[in-house]
């Protein structure tokens, strides 16, 4: 399938790399696409096709997540990476060498150079929403609660620093 008849095509421009995603194929509930990085063909990601692809994009990698699956590759050289997910992925943020990952019910830290999770917090409500300000990524669950976490560039921990009912919106901590 050539990038005209695709049913599903994208680019993505982050800083001065070029990051295109383009179907190759439908299979059952797998949508085979082709990633490309600067131009330069890097493999195939197969993603649930029911899920619209997310990206995002650091110093180093590229992160391409649906659903379940995640996968990474670097932005220098190499073959996307899979790494399979226990929940469902909401969002993919970088932090330093590290990535922050929301999900259905818990956010983690992934580390891609060692393929795993460094970190955890796991909730006891659906995750909505979520935002980056400065170094703080600001989370609402269904419950309408919100979550805090300072994420420093190197951080490992995740421990929410705050947790108010969404009356208050006032009385997040600046």
């Amino acid at each position: 399938m050539s990038a005209l008849d695709a049913a599903f095509r994208t680019l993505v421009i982050v800083g001065h790399h070029a990051i295109a995603l383009t179907e190759r194929t439908v299979v059952d509930h797998d949508r085979v696409l082709e990633l490309r990085v600067d131009g330069v063909s890097r493999g195939d990601v197969s993603l649930f096709a029911y899920y619209p692809p997310g990206i995002a994009v650091s110093d180093t990698h590229v992160s391409i997540w649906a659903g379940l699956r995640l996968y990474m590759a670097p932005l220098a050289e190499g073959r996307p990476a899979r790494y399979p997910q226990d929940e469902e992925v909401r969002a993919a943020y970088p932090v330093g060498a590290l990535w922050c990952l929301v999900r259905e019910l818990s956010v983690t830290l992934f580390d891609p150079f060692a393929g795993r999770e460094v970190a955890r917090y796991g909730h006891h409500e659906v995750l909505i929403e979520h935002r980056w300000s400065a170094d703080r990524l600001l989370l609402e669950d269904f419950e309408g609660r919100r979550l805090l976490f300072r994420l420093p560039p190197g951080g490992t921990e995740l421990t929410p620093e705050f947790d108010a009912p969404r009356a208050d919106p006032a009385a997040i901590p600046d």
